[in-house]
């Protein structure tokens, strides 16, 4: 029996009146509480099997000398200090009051002996059951009262609430039944199906008992679309930053990305996880973990500097190479330079797993993700201070890939001595020769340098290829091409980039993508070089950075569009456990968006990726009660979401449940709500709405259509006939087939 964990959005409304009623209780209210405690609560369900997760001390990157060179830093090399001006508690705390890391534990603390990480129960939001039902008692109900009725209709309680007096009970009998009664019994009109739904017998039966106060249909599970909401914004070089989910893409009608607005108007922040599609990937993945869920999820790794303890972080492992430890470690004045380069694994870092149950900050691409963060351990940079010493800095700049390649086998060989199910490695560093002024003029001009450079890219080379069939290794494609009438190719980004495209033949890594950057408008970065596989958003990409005023910032570089693909990687794995690295790359690369420039790399799609790699996920992105299939229970489920949509749109009406499964019924409720099949960020109709997805241009409707399973009980067309959704289909886009309604949002 699949257990339940959100009661309908109805009953969220009856647990404030309780609350705010709370002291007004009569005796005879809390011996009822005290009834449903001791005689009615059905024992905890035992947590899910697995393996205790090590974690380790935080690491303080090494000591960063004035004039500092990190990789893919912000073109903006001036010190900045972030507030955070608003939050969405709406208590007027800011991100400074959020304090240090949580769950941190020392490798010489190991956990009790015995100890598992708590399970993270599925969310969900509301969808019609066809068995599960809500009683919510009188005060005076008895305990042989209560036992008769449950005898009386079969009912078993799954869930109790005795402050609410609530039982959330199912018939058993009812699940054989339900196809057949509701296929015989089901209306030609949607709004009496929908009333069919919302009161069937048993409900008004129960009404009628005397010791019930109220009944109504149960929701079944459902994965929740996107974070809940959060309001974070701060204020970089004159211009605010929002983190939100409102506004669906926030880019044109025809879905590509909208061009930045002026300076004197808040910047999305979130602009990134929009343009890749990711809310409907999420209910993919939410729905695979709620059916699997012992499963173990894959682990993804960010080797880099500049990681320190931050609320929206906790790493699986943060592991020291050189074995130096510093607890607490805080961004201090003896950290010279950008916060982006300080922070810099911290920005990574978040944009991959920051998490999404904070209430300021960001969401980072994988929820509930697992990240070990591997600090490289060479001190790099260039000490102004010593002219004389310049040309040795450099030196010491371009070997630090020595050391790197030396950090990194040392990782991959404990992790594979100590299997944890890494899949991905995230490497966002590079030499940035141009933009680190480290070079002048074109690097192909000096011979020296490109046999340095070959040399240094035989040992990732042959490191890429010992974990060919288990490891994806995702690169920066370098930032060195800023005012260049021809950009900077990949391949001088690092040692790295050059084994993946110039090693010959079959010594030749094929576990690895190099990433470009994209801004806002949909193009090329004008810092990125080019060469990559794919390229991701990397223009003002609000996330993590340190502690304090500097909790969350922007930053700029390649280095912020290789998370995106890592973590990508990392769910797609997830998914598919069977897949191999090459598998992943080919599905990535093969669902990428040119760009309409054709200057750069296509772009990353994160929701074509998931439906090419297994042809089940078309099916859990539709299946919107979570049994399984798609059929005509999903499609009234699908009618109801989309009339409440529809109302808001036309006359204001308030929303009566939460569509987007963020956890509250609110305003959001337009934005990337579950319906939203194809990806817009909108539920709607409309045939402007339509985006790419599978061959062809698809409204959120022929997403369902392409996701029928059904094909001999009920057909699709059937089911459209039945909900009333072939006349409102044809009422949303006029007689003529145009649109009469924007589809851009609630508003």
């Amino acid at each position: 029996m699949l257990r339940r964990t959100v009661i309908l959005a109805v009953v969220l409304s009856l647990g404030s009146l309780a609350s705010a009623s709370a002291q007004n209780r009569s005796p005879q209210q809390d011996q009822l509480k005290l009834l449903l405690q001791q005689r009615f609560t059905p024992p905890p369900q035992p947590a899910p099997e697995g393996p205790a997760i090590r974690r380790f001390d935080w690491v303080a990157p090494r000591s960063v000398q004035p004039g500092r060179v990190n990789d893919n830093s912000p073109l903006d090399r001036n010190a900045r200090r972030h507030r955070v001006a608003a939050n969405s508690a709406g208590d007027g705390r800011t991100a400074t009051d959020a304090g240090g890391l949580r769950l941190v534990q020392s490798e010489s603390s190991p956990a009790p002996q015995g100890a598992a990480p708590q399970p993270i129960a599925p969310q969900a939001v509301p969808a019609i059951a066809y068995h599960t039902y809500v009683i919510v008692l009188k005060d005076n109900a008895k305990a042989d009262q209560i036992s008769s009725l449950l005898q009386r209709y079969n009912l078993t309680i799954t869930k109790t609430v005795p402050g609410l007096h609530m039982l959330r009970v199912e018939r058993p009998d009812d699940d054989a039944n339900a196809s057949t009664t509701a296929s015989a019994t089901a209306p030609a009109e949607g709004r009496e199906g929908l009333a069919r739904l919302l009161n069937p017998k048993i409900i008004q039966d129960l009404r009628n008992e005397p010791i019930v106060d109220s009944a109504f249909v149960e929701s079944t599970l459902s994965p929740k679309s996107v974070p809940k909401a959060k309001s974070t914004s701060i204020i970089d070089g004159g211009v605010k930053y929002n983190w939100h989910w409102l506004d669906g893409l926030g880019g044109a009608a025809d879905g590509t990305p909208a061009v930045a607005p002026s300076k004197d108007q808040p910047q999305d922040g979130n602009w990134g996880l929009k343009v890749m599609r990711l809310p409907p990937v999420w209910t993919i993945v939410q729905r695979y973990r709620a059916a699997k869920p012992k499963l173990p999820r894959p682990k993804m790794a960010i080797l880099d500097t500049g990681f320190f303890p931050h609320e929206d972080l906790t790493f699986n492992a943060l592991r020291s190479p050189n074995g130096l430890t510093a607890p607490n470690v805080k961004v201090s004045s003896s950290l010279a330079g950008s916060v982006c380069d300080i922070a810099h694994g911290n920005h990574v870092a978040g944009i991959a797993g920051a998490s999404w149950e904070s209430k300021v900050g960001i969401n980072g691409v994988i929820p509930q993700a697992r990240i070990d963060a591997v600090p490289f351990t060479v001190a790099y940079g260039i000490d102004s201070a010593s002219p004389d010493n310049a040309d040795v800095a450099r030196a010491q700049h371009l070997n630090m890939f020595v050391d790197i390649a030396n950090d990194l086998d040392d990782y991959l060989d404990d992790s594979t001595q100590n299997p944890d199910g890494l899949h991905v490695v995230s490497l966002s560093l590079g030499y940035n020769f141009i933009s680190g002024g480290i070079l002048e003029g074109n690097p192909e001009d000096i011979p020296e340098l490109s046999t340095l450079i070959q040399d240094e890219a035989k040992q990732f080379a042959h490191l890429m290829k010992r974990y060919e069939k288990t490891v994806l290794f995702v690169v920066a494609a370098g930032n060195d091409s800023k005012g260049r009438p021809n950009p900077i190719d990949a391949k001088w980004a690092s040692s790295i980039a050059w084994a993946a495209t110039q090693t010959p033949g079959s010594a030749r890594p094929q576990n690895v993508l190099i990433v470009e950057a994209i801004g806002r408008d949909g193009q090329r970065a004008e810092f990125s070089n080019v060469g990559g596989h794919v390229s991701a958003p990397g223009v003002n990409i609000l996330s993590t950075l340190s502690t304090g005023d500097n909790a969350y910032g922007v930053c700029s570089g390649t280095s912020q569009a290789a998370p995106y693909v890592a973590a990508l990687a990392t769910l797609l794995f997830e998914l598919d456990p069977t897949k191999k690295p090459s598998d992943i790359v080919d599905i990535i690369k093969s669902t990428a968006v040119k760009q309409a420039s054709g200057a750069g790399a296509p772009r990353v799609d994160a929701l074509e990726a998931a439906l090419k790699l297994s042809p089940i996920n078309l099916t859990r992105l539709a299946d919107l009660n979570s049994d399984g299939k798609v059929d005509e229970r999903d499609m009234e489920i699908f009618a109801r979401h989309m009339t409440e949509l529809s109302n808001s749109r036309a006359k204001g009406t308030p929303f009566t449940e939460d569509l987007n499964g963020d956890g509250a019924v609110d305003g959001n409720e337009c934005s990337w709500p579950l319906v939203d099949l194809n990806g817009s960020g909108t539920g709607s109709l409309a045939n402007a709405d339509a985006k790419p997805l599978m061959g062809a241009m698809r409204t959120d409707i022929q997403v369902m259509q392409l996701a029928w399973t059904d094909k001999k009980k009920k057909s699709f067309d059937t089911a459209l006939h039945q909900t009333g959704l072939d006349a409102a289909i044809k009422a949303a886009n006029g007689s003529t087939g145009t649109t009469s309604q924007s589809g851009r949002g609630c508003r």
